[in-house]
């Protein structure tokens, strides 16, 4: 199980990089693609716009609410931070640990570095005997995984995308991924790899 939700996390480092949306005055929302290896293509992903600014945006991804975090593979959650240079995952679990994957984008390489801290558990017949934290690095460059993407619904938060195109100047915009933030998900294997 745990081993699924590692994997799955990997999965998820990737950036946001292509929209539709569809709204009512009430409910807006948006299905966006992101590139998830790993994730079966039923898998469903929710997620909000937590902040845009101008290097970056921030999502939170989940699993939606009449699926288990079990079968989705997404835990409580994982935050992505996006932009043309910068794409980020943060991912907790509260029996794995934390994840946290950085990579800086250029041309169509990822260089990235990835985190990984777990407890590290000693039992006693029943009873916990004593605990740490173990953390472990790895560093990895990766190209070319474009090709698995997965939608993803944004249900909350998309005010703030309008809200960062009206306030833009001649940059293009509220940041989108580039074809370099595709790569990211391999990246993320590393993490998952550190785990097994």
């Amino acid at each position: 199980m745990a081993q699924r939700s590692v994997l799955l996390l990997a999965a998820l480092a990737s950036g946001i990089s292509a929209s539709t949306s569809s709204s009512s005055s009430a409910n807006a929302t948006s299905t966006m693609t992101v590139i998830l290896p790993m994730l079966d293509s039923q898998t469903a992903v929710m997620g909000s716009i937590m902040g845009v600014d101008a290097t970056a945006t921030s999502y939170y991804l989940t699993c939606p609410t009449s699926e288990s975090s079990l079968t989705c593979g997404l835990g409580d959650g994982v935050e992505l931070v996006e932009g043309p240079s910068v794409l980020e995952v943060h991912f907790t679990e509260e029996s794995i640990g934390t994840i946290d994957v950085s990579c800086a984008l250029a041309s169509n390489t990822a260089s990235c570095t990835t985190t990984l801290t777990t407890a590290d558990i000693s039992i006693t017949g029943t009873a916990v005997a004593a605990s740490s934290q173990v953390t472990s690095t790895g560093t990895t460059v990766v190209t070319g995984i474009s090709s698995y993407t997965l939608p993803v619904t944004v249900t909350a938060g998309l005010e703030k995308l309008s809200a960062a195109n009206s306030t833009s100047v001649a940059t293009g915009g509220v940041p989108r991924a580039t074809q370099n933030a595709v790569l990211m998900g391999a990246a993320a294997m590393v993490g998952g790899a550190l785990l097994l």
